[in-house]
């Protein structure tokens, strides 16, 4: 960043490190730190590389040196392989891993990548041997004989793989003695007679003599010493080293011995904890290490920075000008990155006025700042050198983003994203393969397109504005049967599968019709005692906490009847959210029931309830297996049937017949899914009469049905807490070791261990095999079986610290809450269901600590093909939140017959799920009396180009992610809010962006006014529309009289609205916008 090039404390640093000097930094937040990396790189013209403390610092780094210009590789963590599966298969999964990674260090090493991330976990990657990059290939000639099991492998060891469809990109596909490949996007035929190669031709049957295959990849070291890939690196590059907080690097670094039972005596380098810097020394010079504090004791140069900190002002415009004049009257240097155009010129407009001779940034005053100034520069994070005077307030800090992520948001919409070989659903023909997603230039202009191919090798072009047609199939694990571009086949489907819903929705629709019939009862408005409970709460509410709790105020301040599922991931704050409504029924003199699944959720519940409520005068009790019946459970039900207990938690105890309420107003229901089929029935009767709020994180597929259908309600929460991280999962054999490795890693940093042994006959013998292993830990066991004392006293322990490790059944499932516990170890994870594997997961990871979970099996046992699906879902669903993405792999895996019943789940796999589910929806208006308007087809003639760059954002999840959002524009009001996203998120737009997001507004417009044609071009602009008993719409009716001058109605074979304008393209599109929306907004 040009203007601190002449920093004092940059120099020094510049000075010490060209004098051959070690430096200690301190003071430096992750911004300071990434802007001072920055100018390291473009001052002494080296490549970087950083060893970053943990996920949260890495990508603090990762966005804020991408906003200064740098390409980043951070190395994410390569586990090999330990599924039992066929070697094929195995080898196919590595060398696609490996390929990404081989990618990152050849694009750091050899390419334009400039800056190189890792993490404590993958300092020891010891997977490949770095020196030996190369490049593999496989040449193919005409007349020469080639052996079919060589070709396979061929072929697999260059990162193919194999299909049984027509092969996408890096695919092949053998039919008899034909071999297809597709590869750099091209299909190439090589036809066999024998083992002989008697032909090879291209998909236009042009005629070749050789192919030749070319892939550059990291060769797998068969060495005796496997290299590590961190040292390598810097022993090849030489780059300019940062470390960032090394005590927690060091915390996180451990040593761990792999066992090797094979005829080779390989032995690894392993940096620990004791010889990560005297590795980096033999190679280093010197190096730099950015220290949370001061050590006077250091050798080491040492520079400290002095900062203000990062203070968020998201349009807090009065505070921010107050310490603008602080800022100015003491002398400071500011600049205000606003990160458009757009944002620049309001915040110009609105501080010009309070702040004297604030200025424009630009290339002639940037090299001598003096003042305060704005900039239109993307700098994600503030930063601040108090001793150069200069405070840089970055983007994020004054313009606040929308909670929705661009590749990462969950709604009801993005669990159906469809993603390049994905078999999807397109509304109106059926099912396809997604092969790829395609630019085309037609009459000049470019359009984004994503391409379907279906049965016979037919490819539909669906515009990426109309990508709310398309949907992920999900329906079967079974490859589902193609259907044909325009067949009558996939409409008949549709039509079956309509009756057939209409009956099921019907009967589906009884028990909520009547609920909704009844008038529930009306809460009081929020009162000060309700302020001051929701001011008590420790936290900072994330946004969609606040949404869910403003919604069910809503419900519970009307007459209806409260059915809401909350759904959010395992430590979102759900509890919370139910405390908040728990307490507003409590004011209106309601009773309420938490009923939980287990005994030991339902005393976390208690105990949780106590804490919030213990200065609010609101009586809590519980009811489970903890109580004594006499003595203490006749006096509880005694004091519920009379009215002096507010709060009631437990678990199906509260079902039973001797439980009587006074007055119960409310009923929260925690893990639904884990209640028996008799419980079940028994809620069932309770919930037609009383308000109802069911929280889970993985909820059962058909209650996940019913919210996603329209029948119950539903509020996500899919942000996660401040610091939270990804638990890291690994699915491997199990084996003493890597459990002795596992527990004296977490022991060692003061933590706790989790392990899940679900055998309650052999737990006992387990635990003692256990504590052989590890004699110097303190082990504590827990299971149903126990006494109520015993296991009580067991978890209280947990609680207190006093056990290093707690071994346990799935009993723990549910309701432990332990921020010192971050290491779990799952024995036999195979014979577990996923939401159960999901919800322990959840048991470890609830701090700011990195958290690890080891899903095991049996050594050599092949697993079912389920087992295996679960299991893979679990290290493929890591990131926070992913609760609902596992919810629906639970559907998939489970099958839809097991929730639907076999007829529904027949017509499910036939149309998709979400196809089904809109049905579904559909039906559940009609029967309501709400009509929908079909969808049809609507024909786009719009001469401008229209597309999302792959330069602008580069992964196709990201663009797909994108392009569905922009299908789903319906109003201005929406399009604004999308176009500050973006530009928030990801800088300002390119005008062939804003382009596709208008023609995505003006297509959802112009369906709802039955438009099934719009052309624009240089010649003309015009509306076709579809033949109603109503010529036009009130809205068209209405914009044709306000804009009679510009528009004129003509009767042909269909009406068509000409429009006369004389204006570019941006203005026609916006005037077309305009007159489709014009009743809405301006009548």
């Amino acid at each position: 960043m040009e203007i601190l090039n002449d920093l004092k404390i940059f120099k020094q640093f510049f000075n010490s490190i060209n004098n051959g000097l070690q430096v200690d930094l301190s003071g430096f937040t992750d911004s300071e730190k990434a802007i001072l990396i920055s100018s390291t790189n473009h001052f002494f013209d080296k490549k970087i590389m950083i060893v970053a403390p943990d996920l949260i610092s890495a990508g603090n780094l990762e966005n804020m040196l991408i906003a200064l210009g740098h390409k980043v590789q951070v190395v994410k963590e390569f586990v090999k392989t330990n599924f039992s599966m066929l070697e094929w298969q195995k080898k196919e999964r590595e060398i696609n891993k490996a390929e990404n990674l081989s990618k990152q260090v050849i694009d750091y090493c050899l390419g334009d990548s400039d800056v190189m991330i890792f993490l404590p976990s993958t300092i020891n990657q010891n997977i490949f041997d770095f020196q030996n990059i190369y490049s593999q290939n496989l040449t193919l000639k005409v007349g020469e004989n080639y052996k079919r099991d060589f070709l396979l492998s061929s072929l697999v060891n260059l990162g193919f793989t194999r299909t049984t469809e027509k092969p996408i990109n890096n695919e092949f596909l053998i039919l008899g003695d034909i071999l297809k490949v597709n590869y750099n996007s091209n299909i190439y035929v090589v036809d066999f007679f024998g083992d002989e190669i008697e032909s090879i031709t291209t998909e236009d049957k042009s005629k070749l003599d050789k192919l030749e295959i070319v892939s550059t990849m990291l060769k797998f070291n068969d060495g005796d010493v496997e290299q590590n890939l961190f040292l390598n690196i810097l022993q090849s590059v030489k780059p300019m080293l940062f470390v960032s907080e090394p005590r927690h690097i060091l915390d996180e670094i451990y040593y761990q011995k792999i066992e090797d039972n094979s005829s080779k005596n390989k032995s690894k380098k392993f940096i620990t904890k004791d010889n990560f810097f005297i590795e980096i020394e033999k190679i280093m010079q010197n190096y730099a290490i950015f220290r949370e504090i001061y050590i006077d004791f250091s050798e080491n140069i040492q520079i400290t920075n002095q900062t203000v900190g990062a203070r968020k002002y998201f349009y807090d415009y009065k505070s921010l000008v107050s310490d603008l004049l602080y800022y100015q009257n003491s002398g400071f240097k500011v600049v205000l990155f606003c990160g458009s155009k757009d944002s620049e010129k309001s915040l110009f407009n609105y501080l010009a006025g309070s702040v004297r001779g604030i200025q424009i940034l630009n290339e002639k005053n940037c090299k001598n700042l003096s003042g305060i100034y704005l900039s239109d520069f993307n700098l994600p994070m503030s930063a601040s050198f108090l001793q150069d005077k200069i405070v840089l307030l970055g983007t994020d800090d004054l313009i606040k983003k929308s909670s929705l992520k661009i590749n990462k948001y969950i709604s009801k919409k993005s669990i159906y994203l469809p993603k390049v070989g994905d078999y999807v659903v397109h509304e109106l023909h059926g099912i396809g393969k997604c092969v790829q997603i395609e630019r085309l230039k037609i009459l000049n202009h470019e359009k984004d397109y994503v391409v379907v191919e279906y049965r016979g090798g037919d490819r539909l072009y669906v515009p990426s504005e109309q990508l709310n047609l398309l949907s992920a199939y999900i329906g079967s694990d079974e490859e589902p049967r193609l259907n044909t571009i325009g067949g009558v086949e996939f409409a008949r489907q549709k039509e079956k599968v309509k009756a057939s819903v209409k009956k099921m929705t019907f009967d589906l629709l009884k028990l909520y019709a009547e609920r909704e019939k009844r008038k529930g009862y009306v809460y009081e408005k929020d009162n000060y005692l309700y302020d001051e409970f929701e001011k008590s709460f420790p936290y900072e509410e994330t946004e969609d906490q606040l949404k869910a709790i403003a919604d069910i105020k809503r419900d519970m301040e009307s007459d209806k009847i409260l059915d809401r599922l909350i759904c959010g991931d395992v430590g979102y704050g759900k509890t919370e959210v139910a405390l908040r409504a728990a307490y507003k029924a409590v004011l209106s003199g309601k009773q309420v029931a938490f009923l939980c699944p287990t005994t030991v959720l339902s005393e976390q519940h208690y105990n949780t309830c106590k804490e919030r409520f213990k200065d609010f005068m609101v009586n809590v009790e519980v009811l489970n297996r903890f109580k004594s019946q006499k003595r203490e459970v006749e006096p509880i039900l005694q004091k519920l049937a009379e009215g002096k207990i507010d709060i009631i938690c437990g678990t199906h105890r509260l079902l039973n017949k001797d439980v009587k309420f006074k007055d119960l107003g409310l009923l929260i229901l925690d893990e639904e899914q884990k209640f028996g089929v008799e419980h079940k029935d028994k809620i069932k009767q309770i919930k037609t009469d009383i308000d109802v709020l069911t929280l889970s994180a993985t909820p059962i597929p058909r209650t996940l049905q019913m919210s996603l259908s329209g029948i119950r309600d539903i509020s996500l929460i899919e942000t996660p807490p401040k610091n939270r991280l990804p638990v890291q999962t690994y699915v491997c054999e199990y084996s003493d070791q890597l459990l002795v490795d596992a527990c004296k890693k977490e022991i060692s940093r003061n933590g706790q261990v989790f392990i899940i042994y679900n055998e309650i006959k052999t737990i006992d013998d387990f635990a003692s095999r256990v504590h052989e292993l590890l004699p110097d830990a303190q082990i504590g066991v827990a299971h149903a079986e126990m006494s109520k004392q015993l296991l009580k006293q067991t978890i209280t322990k947990m609680y207190n610290q006093e056990y290093d490790i707690v071994i346990a059944t799935t009993l723990i499932e549910n309701g432990i809450d332990n921020p010192f516990a971050n290491t779990l170890i799952v024995v036999n994870s195979d014979r577990l269901g996923l939401a159960e594997l999901y919800q322990l997961r959840g048991r470890v990871g609830r701090s700011d600590r990195l958290a690890y979970a080891y899903l095991t099996f049996e050594p050599q046992k092949i697993l079912t093909e389920n087992a295996y699906k679960r299991l893979e879902a679990l290290s493929q669903f890591t990131e926070l939140g992913s609760g609902f993405k596992i919810a629906m792999r639970d559907l998939e895996i489970r099958g839809a017959g097991d929730v639907l019943g076999r007829e529904q789940h027949g017509h499910l796999t036939k149309i998709g799920y979400e196809l089904y589910n809109k049905m579904v929806a559909e039906a559940v208006d009609e029967l309501r009396g709400q009509k929908r308007k079909e969808v049809k087809e609507i024909k786009l003639d719009i001469a401008v180009d229209a597309y999302v760059s792959s330069e602008f954002v580069k992964e196709e999840s990201e663009r797909i992610a994108i392009y569905s959002k922009i299908s789903e524009l319906f109003t201005v009001e929406q399009f604004e809010n999308l176009k500050s996203e973006l530009e928030s998120s990801i800088g300002e737009l390119p005008k062939e962006t804003i382009n596709l997001m208008k023609i995505g507004l003006l297509k959802n417009l112009a369906q709802d006014n039955y438009v099934q044609r719009v052309v624009m071009n240089d010649k003309e602009c015009k509306f076709v529309l579809y033949k109603q008993e109503k010529i036009v719409t009130d809205e068209i009716a209405a914009a044709l009289k306000e804009f009679r001058n510009e528009t004129s109605l003509q009767f042909e074979k269909d009406p068509i609205i000409n429009f006369k304008l004389s204006m570019n393209s941006d203005e026609k599109l916006d005037f077309l916008i305009k007159f489709l929306s014009f009743k809405k907004s301006e009548n």
